[in-house]
Order: structure tokens, then sequence, then C-alpha cells
């Protein structure tokens, strides 16, 4: 029996392998073939052949079962060394026997342990039939290959496909580097043929019928090229005579071909609605997100470009055979482009063709079960007509995507949203990092095109004709952005993804006429708080470049700073648009850094401070707190000494100090002296010295220092040089504990002689005490006739005594206090 497919003097290597690439029967040179084992295995490989300069490659990809039972797949490759340059003759009788000599290698592996099944189904190894290929299918392939071009090609089965490559090879002739491969999903090598090529430049059917299908344009001028190129061929292709001319140079090729060019990997997936892969290989398993989303959306076209891949889908209705209608997803990628490849030439009929070659793919999941229903209505997908778009509109839109921001558009039908993103797409021409998509329901792509679009920047009606909904504020501003963008372009639009080269878009175009943006509230909302903040940031900075401010230059420092900040005295709109993109910020992260900023180039806009000290001093906000305190090696170093470098802050905080109440400056006095470092920034002494001046100046004296713990003095006088805050406080706390302790002193002795007067003045009114209480009855008629005898003269005596009692008592009082 032949050991090989090819009429060659040299005996051949075999290798097979498991679907890991496992090596099951071969040599110690079995490694450098690995790789192309599992590619073999993953790509369902029936025929591969690989030409280089002294050998050939031959391998292929088949079913085996199991003495037990089990089916599994394994990979046999045959290699030819050391090979003279000459031609390749191959014909089907040759390819059958290397099958048969397959078939008897795997017998052999492990004591008869597998069987031969097929290559694709049982037995079709068996039947390989030879079939008739057109002459015109081989010349323009022939051509394609002599011009250093990849070319794909699906087949309607497999006798079809060897068939091919056996009569491409032998035309061919000579050898030279080379891959071929015949398999049931689409591959990357020279000549891919396929059962399912999902954008092939041609279709071979049965009896001599090819189709072509995005090759109408090039067919003719590979055609006759290929037909010269046989004329002329020599067993050295680069002598070769035939000319070598790039479709790319020539022609105008559609959007969809030049994605699919033969240099780059394309493929695809179906789903069905719940993300389920229908039809693709396991690589499309990390779409299964976006099919969902694309479903949901009821996306008619989507597109995403990335930095070496571009993704096309569409969510589509379907009908199965049953009648029940459903919804699938089509996920077209093309993988490892080049970063300078460009999107142009992107019309309508190219869409169509598109739907056309999604129509034919879904027709063959699970045996002819889907028909194409629409993408949002019946047959919708034919009907798409190309409408006129507005430049106006595209100018905005590319202005809004340079400056890194997203665009929602509604519309009223499907024609007008498709040719509104082709148009958009031809526009931008090079390819970057986007989204876009047309859809019933509004997503979250850079540019949402949708029928229902709550609140869409613009309205394109089905006569071109636009109305602005929610961008008549910012419209001119990016439509001027966008002019800009299109009139500097030399071969596309230029796209600023970076935010930074976008804010610095939006800086430069406020500070041209800043008056039209700092009262524009519904512009600046535009933009969320991090990109106000690098806005704030760069117009500070771009506004001291154009009064030619250096950091050196203090005295011009300073003039920009009062031109800035003295809105009352001088009429300057750039402090506006500060001041209004300030009072938009809301995330205290940001305006964290809008204060990191001021501080930093000491420029405050209203209430700038204010807002800072009440943050501070209410929510004792630490980080804040920092900005003004912590140590810093390079204030410390340039010392504060009274520098006007920061009188503005002084002033500021001065204004500020005015709307706290005096509890409130005390409390905030004592919340620096706890928190405080000793050696603080200059900033944060100025503050501390601002209320201590204010709150002395309102008193007249110091004394908000009796509220102040000694730790909390101590700590003024270590942040506040040459100060006796600590003393002051004690020697106050001294003298005001003295006077309360002479206070309650008197108090007390007045307590103890009033007390002592009382029971004095009771004892001289009842010298008898309680005894005369005790006398019986028997004795009070008696008693009461001496007492009625002597009352005349008792009345005289007493008072006497009295009076002589009681001025003993009040000179005892007085001689006691004094």
């Amino acid at each position: 029996m032949k050991n090989s497919a090819f009429d060659l003097d040299v005996t051949p290597e075999n290798f097979v392998f498991n679907s890991t690439g496992q090596l099951l029967k071969g040599n110690e040179y079995y490694e450098q073939y690995t790789e192309l084992a599992k590619q073999l295995y993953e790509k369902r490989s029936a025929f591969y052949l690989e030409l280089r300069d002294n050998e050939i490659i031959f391998g292929c990809s088949l079913n085996v079962k199991e003495n037990s039972g089990g089916e599994e797949r394994i990979v046999f490759i045959q290699t030819y060394n050391n090979l003279p340059p000459q031609d390749i003759s191959l014909d089907i009788t040759s390819v059958k026997n290397v099958y048969k000599y397959i078939k008897s290698e795997i017998i052999n592996l492990y004591s008869n342990m597998y069987q031969l099944v097929g290559l694709w189904e049982e037995n079709d190894y068996i039947n390989i039939r030879d079939r008739a290929i057109s002459d015109d299918a081989l010349k323009y392939t022939a051509d394609r290959i002599n011009s250093g071009k990849k070319v794909s090609v699906k087949i309607s089965e497999l006798n079809v496909g060897l068939s091919f490559v056996l009569k491409l090879v032998a035309i061919l002739g000579y050898r030279y580097p080379l891959t071929f491969d015949v398999s049931q999903y689409s591959s990357n090598f020279d000549v891919s043929v396929s059962l399912t090529e999902p954008n092939p430049d041609f279709e071979i059917e049965k009896y001599r019928k090819y189709r072509k299908n995005n090759v109408e344009e090039s067919w003719g001028f590979y055609n006759d090229l290929g037909g010269e190129s046989l004329k002329h061929k020599v067993s050295n292709p680069e002598k070769s005579t035939a000319p070598s001319y790039s479709v790319d140079d020539r022609f105008k090729v559609e959007l969809f071909h030049r994605f699919s060019n033969d240099v780059y990997n394309l493929d695809y997936g179906v789903y069905n609605s719940t993300g389920q892969l229908l039809k693709g290989n396991e690589h499309f398993e990390q779409y299964t997100e976006l099919a969902k989303q694309l479903d949901t959306k009821r996306s008619a076209f989507y597109l995403e470009s990335r930095e070496d891949k571009i993704i096309l889908g569409c969510g589509l209705s379907v009908k199965a055979d049953n009648g029940r209608e459903e919804r699938v997803v089509f996920i077209h990628v093309h993988n490892n482009l080049p970063s300078q490849h460009k999107i142009t030439d992107c019309e309508i009929q190219f869409l169509k063709k598109f739907y056309g070659r999604i129509k034919s793919e879904i027709k063959t999941i699970y045996s002819n079960k889907y028909q194409l229903v629409g993408l949002w209505e019946e047959n919708d997908y034919k009907n798409i007509e190309d409408r006129v778009i507005k430049d106006d509109i595209l100018i905005y839109t590319a202005g809004r995507i340079n400056s890194g921001k997203k665009v929602s558009v509604k519309i009223t039908d499907l024609s007008a949203g498709l040719s509104f993103v082709l148009k958009l797409v031809t526009l931008l021409g090079h390819r970057y990092p986007l989204m876009l998509d047309v859809s019933q329901y509004p997503s979250n792509s850079e540019v949402s095109v949708s029928l229902i679009k709550p609140n869409p920047d613009f309205e394109i009606k089905e006569n071109g004709e636009y109305r602005i909904i929610n961008a008549k504020e910012s419209w001119d501003f990016y439509k001027e952005l966008g002019e800009e963008s299109v009139k500097n372009k030399t071969s596309g639009l230029k796209i600023n993804k970076n935010s930074s080269d976008s804010v610095s878009l939006i800086v430069k175009k406020i500070l041209k006429t800043p008056s039209d943006y700092y009262s524009s509230d519904k512009f600046i909302d535009n933009f969320d708080d991090r990109e106000k903040v690098e806005i704030f940031k760069r117009l500070i900075q771009e506004n001291s470049k154009t009064k030619g401010l250096t950091s050196d230059d203090r005295d011009k420092v300073e003039m920009f700073k009062k031109l800035v900040q003295e809105d009352s005295k001088i009429n300057n709109p750039t402090s506006k648009v500060l001041t209004n993109i300030y009072h938009k910020i809301k995330s205290p992260e940001c305006r964290k850094e809008i204060y990191e900023i001021s501080l930093s180039n000491d420029v405050y806009v209203e209430n700038l401070v204010k807002d800072l000290l009440r943050v501070i001093y209410k929510e004792h906000n630490r980080d804040l707190f920092n900005l003004l305190f912590d140590y810093s090696d390079n204030e410390i170093a340039q010392g504060y000494k009274k520098s006007s470098k920061y009188d503005s802050f002084k002033n500021e905080v001065e204004k500020s100090l005015k709307y706290l109440e005096d509890s409130d400056k005390v409390n905030f006095v004592k919340y620096i002296a706890s928190e405080a470092p000793s050696k603080p920034k200059a900033r944060g002494k100025i503050l501390l010295k601002a209320l201590i001046e204010d709150l002395v100046e309102r008193k007249g004296n110091n004394d908000f220092l009796s509220k102040l713990s000694e730790e909390e003095a101590e700590n003024l006088d270590k942040i506040i040089r040459d100060s006796n805050y600590l003393s002051s406080m004690k020697k106050m706390k001294k003298s005001k504990r003295d006077k309360k302790i002479k206070i309650a002193s008197y108090a007390i002795i007045a307590i103890i002689l009033v007390s002592i007067l009382l029971m004095s003045y009771f004892v001289y009114i009842h010298p008898a005490g309680i005894d005369g209480e005790n006398n019986s009855s028997i004795n009070k008629s008696e008693n009461d006739s001496i007492d009625l005898a002597m009352t005349s003269q008792g009345n005289n005596t007493n008072s006497s005594e009295e009076a002589v009692f009681l001025d003993r008592i009040k000179n005892r009082i007085i001689s006691l206090i004094s």
C-alpha cells in the first residue's frame, strides 16, 4: 500500500496526535507540530497541505472509534523533509490512497485500539469523488495567490473542496511557501476552503457552478491576471512575470469586504435570544453578553471598533420550520487588523449585502431551520434606502465624539438611522475605539441611534431634515469643534479619545470666546465632575500662558490672580466660567481636586474659600484640613514671613470669617489647636491667625483662651512662634478662679452671720424657752392676772433692751466683714 499522497522519492515521517496535541505515535521531532495538530483538530480539517522551500507537510483530522465504542478525534500529520525543488502532482486517487494508509496506521495504535470512522461524516473518506471545477474560479485564485493575497472559499460538500484544492495545486505546479486547508470551519491559511466560511470570495457548488460574493469589482481584474500568470508560470515565484497589484490601491472596496480582506482573520457566531451560541466556534462564547444586549435593544446594526478588531452585529426576527417566530443575533468579528486600517466608502448597498450574507448563514442552522423575517419589521432589510443626511448633524456628532462625549439620536425609520451611521463612519475615516448602534431602544453606545430616545441631542426625520432637542446650548460649540477637526484632517478625521486631548479642545474653544460660556449652565452640564475639574485646571493653566505668565515671574502671576478674582473691578469672563464650573461640581473628591488646584495656583473663585472652611469646620474633613495644615517641606522651606504670595488667600479667609458666629470661631480655633501639627503649612497658619485676630478684635480681649485646654494652648504656642497663649491662659484662669473663691467666701460668711442674727433674735424674744408651755391650767388664771398687772411697765423695758441687743449684732457683723 502506498504510504504517501505524493509521488516523491522520500520516505515521510508520520505523527499521530490526540485532541489535546499529545503525541500518540511518532518520533522525538513531534513537538514542532503540536500547535498545528491542535489547529487542525479545532478547524476539523479534512485536508491540509503546507509547501515550504525543502519540506511538504500533509495533515488531517479524523473521527475514530475505540474498542470500547466511544468516539473521539485524532490528528494525522505526514512530513517530507530535504526535498529538492520540483513540481507536485496530485489527484483524487492519490488522496484516497493516503486515507487508506492512515486507516492502517491508526489500527496499530495501542494494540488495535482505534477504528477510522470518517473525516466529517461516517465513511466519507471512502466516498470521495472527483468534481468538475470552473476554470474561472481556479484562475482567479491562482493570481490572488500570485499577488500575495489570501483566498477564502465556501463549499457545499467535502468532494468539492478536495477537488478544488487538488486542481489548484496541479495548476500552480511549482512549489513555494503556501498553505491550503479544506475544513469544516474557516481558517487563516493562504487558501481556506470550508463549509462555514463567513465572508468568502466565492462559493463553489456542484457541477462546476460557483457564485461570486464580495469580489464582483475585483473578479475580472484577478481573472485576467490569473490567465497571464498561468501562461508565464515558472518554478520560482519570485521571478514570476505576472504583475502584482493591490486591490485597495486600484478599487473602492465596500466596507465589509475591506474588513474581511484576506490578510485578516474573520469569523462569526449566531445566538438565540438567551445568548446561547447556535453556530460558530467556542471563541464566540466571549460575546454572549453582547448578543443578549443586541437582542434586548433590538439592534439593527452594531459596530464596535477596537485596537486590532472590528465587531459587527445585529438582532433579527426569524421563522422556524414549525412557523413560530423568534429572534436570533448575528455577530461578525474581524481580528488582527493593523492599526492604520481605515473604514471608508460605506454605502447602503454594501449593508444590504451584509444582511444578504446573514440570511444565507442562518439557513444552515439546525438543518435549514430558520428563515429570515426582518430586523424590526417583515422584509425591512430588503427595503433599506439611502437617505440624505445633513452635514450639520454629521459635523456636530464628529465634534462630540472628538471631545470624548456620547451622542444620542432619535430617528423616525430604519433607513434614516442606517444612512446616518454609515455616512458618519465614512466621515470619521480612521479606525479607533468606538461603538455605534442603530436600534429600536436606546443603548449605551458612544453613538446611540434609536426609534425611542427619551432625551436625544437631535432627531432625524424621513426627509433628512433634523430638529435640535437637547443640544441647543452646546450645538454651535461642538459643531465648530467638528468643523475644525474636518478642516485639519489629512486622511480621515482625527479622533481624540484621550480625555486630556478632548479637554484641550474644549478649553481652547472657551478661551477663544469665554463670554459665550460663563453663564451657560446647560453647556457645563454636558460634562461630568471629573471633566469639569480638568477643564477648570486647564483654564487656569492656559489663561496663564496666554497672559505670558511663568511660575518664576511673581509680579505677572499676581496680576493674573487679581484679574481672575476682582470681577467687580475688571470684567473677566474667564473668572465667571471658572466660578460656574466650580459651583456645578458636586462630588466631594472632585471638589477636593478643585481646592488643590486653587491653592497651588493661589487663584480663588467666589465662595471657594468659604466653602472650604465650612466643610473643614462643620464636617471635620481630614483630607481638606490637611490641604491647609499638613506639613510640607517645600512650603516650610520657603517660610511664611508675611509673604505677599499668600495675600489673596488671607483676604478670602477674612471675608469668609464674617459668616461665622463667635462661638463657631472659638470652636474652630479649638479644633485647629487639637489637630494641627506644630509646623503647619503657611496657609493653615494664616487661617489660625486670622481666627484669633478676629476674636480679639471683636471682643477686645483674649477671653477665648479661657475656653482652651492647656494642651490646646500649648499647641498654639508651637504653631504661632513667640506667642505665650499657655501662660496667658493660666494667669487668666487663676485670676478668674481667685475671684470666684473670694465671692464664694463672702457668700458663706454672709450666710453664717445671718443665721447667727436670726438665732439670737429668736432667743431674745423667747427667753423662757419651752418651759412656760408646761405650766398647768391651775396656774393659768394667776399668771394672767400677773401679766395684766405688769403690762404697762414691761412694754417700756423690753423695747429699750431689744434695741440695745440689735445694735450689738449689727456692729459685730460690720466688724467681721471689714
